[in-house]
């Protein structure tokens, strides 16, 4: 048993931990933030991170700094793993999925997405005109979100912003399974290792993605196939399914000394 036994200038931690350790000992490094910070701190220390992009170019040169990063700190780019954000709307038709789409569109309320944009980023958007440019205002908050509206191809409004941040600052997948997984492909030869399917309608989303999406996604051989007997599915640890290794490697700064 290893004590904590950490003395910092905000608090101090005796331990030992309450908690048993998992099979996994230190937890997946799962990092989410697009700041300047943010990614200079994914850079050094991320197995694995999280990003909103409005489209695949934004993510493209997301990854290229990230790479670039990396590199400057003596990474490899296999040694983490990009995981952006994304809406699917996938249905059996295209019209399907864009009525899907457009059902949450005109459910979303302006004031409920400057309510949450305002929350997020740390900023009053109540005080703002709703045609005023988003470029114009500086916030604190959650940059990434902001960021992803602010490199945008499009210039957004306050109000264009707030809708659609109501309903996630990410791309949005409209369509048929077999047009969803080609824009995934897309994403994945731009440096994406995965995804983080976001949900505007629960359990919605997640069922349609279930029963279209996954079954096009195995039948091109990027997701596993489901197993015949459910009970002799993998109890792999979270970082072994992303990864295939059961600990961090020993390159990280993260890996414990010998």
């Amino acid at each position: 048993m290893s004590f904590v036994d950490h003395h910092g200038e905000s608090f101090d931690v005796p331990g030992p931990h309450m908690c048993a350790p998992t099979p996994q000992r230190t937890p997946v490094l799962f990092q989410a933030g697009s700041s300047d910070r943010g990614r200079e701190f994914a850079a050094r220390h991320a197995e694995a991170v999280f990003s909103f992009h409005l489209s695949r170019d934004g993510f493209a040169s997301h990854a290229e700094d990230i790479a670039d990063r990396a590199t400057a700190v003596g990474r490899r780019p296999d040694s983490y793993a990009l995981y952006p954000a994304v809406t699917p709307y996938v249905a059996p038709t295209a019209a399907a999925a864009e009525r899907l789409r457009d059902r949450v569109v005109d459910a979303i309320d302006p004031e409920t997405g400057l309510v949450r944009l305002s929350n997020h980023l740390n900023h009053d958007y109540d005080r703002y005109d709703l045609d005023a440019p988003l470029s114009d205002i500086d916030a604190d908050g959650i940059r990434g979100a902001l960021r992803a509206f602010t490199e945008d191809d499009r210039d957004w409004t306050v109000g264009e912003a707030a809708v659609r941040y109501a309903r996630y600052p990410t791309a949005e997948l409209v369509g048929t399974p077999e047009t969803v997984a080609d824009e995934l492909e897309r994403w994945g030869a731009a440096g994406a290792n995965g995804f983080v399917v976001m949900a505007p309608l629960v359990p919605r989303t997640f069922d349609d993605v279930r029963r279209h999406l996954v079954p096009e996604l195995r039948a091109r051989g990027l997701l596993p196939a489901a197993p015949s007997d459910p009970s002799t599915a993998t109890t792999d640890t979270l970082r072994e399914r992303l990864f295939g290794r059961e600990r961090l490697p020993e390159s990280h700064p993260g890996h414990p000394a010998e």
